[in-house]
């Protein structure tokens, strides 16, 4: 709680402090000499509240209780957030988080699959960049009809080559709100050596048939 007028000082002044030691507190303004333009001014210095004299205390009271509601909120959704970004981190797929095509959120493995710089494609529509047509048409379905769960497609990298992916999507709640996350796995291993195998087969097979012929 902060008045505005504290004799030798502003409280604006002591709440521009406050917030040099800590940018997150929350700041409710109390005041017998408010102006509609004090009141502006200090919601748009980032204050939670404004509250004019003579007090109500139950409103005080309710005020105070949102406020530390809302701090408590803050404080799990920037934990959740952080151990989000740690499993992101330490899984060997790529993570992405988008709403509706639009990039929200990636880990760096994500970016180093498809040879982008996080400023290349973050904040923005990103589907185009990573996957051709066909399987870009494939994503937009599944997003309209809110397909979710396990599915192959064709990725393309930044310099135009294609690769088979993996991709395991889901809805989550970021930044507060409802978005798909989605994992990718390069199959390029796997495809390479399953045709090694397969290759390897044939070799076999007509190695067989020409032993049988004699």
């Amino acid at each position: 709680l902060l008045d505005i007028r504290l004799g030798d000082r502003s409280g604006l002044e002591v709440f521009h402090d406050l917030r040099r030691l800590d940018p997150k507190s929350l700041i409710i303004f109390i005041t017998g000499h408010g102006t509609t333009d004090t009141t502006i001014e200090t919601m748009k210095l980032g204050a939670y509240d404004f509250l004019s004299k003579p007090i109500n205390h139950e409103l005080l009271v309710k005020t105070i209780d949102k406020a530390l509601q809302h701090h408590r909120l803050t404080r799990e959704l920037a934990a959740s957030e952080k151990r989000f970004q740690v499993l992101a981190e330490a899984s060997w797929e790529g993570i992405v988080v988008h709403e509706n095509g639009s990039l929200i959120d990636a880990n760096n493995q994500f970016f180093a699959m498809f040879g982008y710089s996080r400023d290349e494609l973050e904040e923005g529509i990103f589907l185009d960049k990573i996957l051709p047509p066909k399987s870009r048409q494939v994503v937009i379905d599944h997003i309209q009809n809110s397909f979710f769960g396990s599915f192959q497609l064709t990725g393309i990298k930044r310099d135009g080559t294609e690769f088979p992916i993996e991709t395991n999507s889901r809805s989550i709640y970021y930044l507060n709100k409802p978005t798909r996350v989605c994992a990718i796995r390069d199959l390029s291993d796997r495809v390479r050596a399953e045709e090694e195998s397969l290759a390897l087969q044939n070799k076999l097979a007509k190695a067989n048939k020409l032993q049988a012929l004699g």
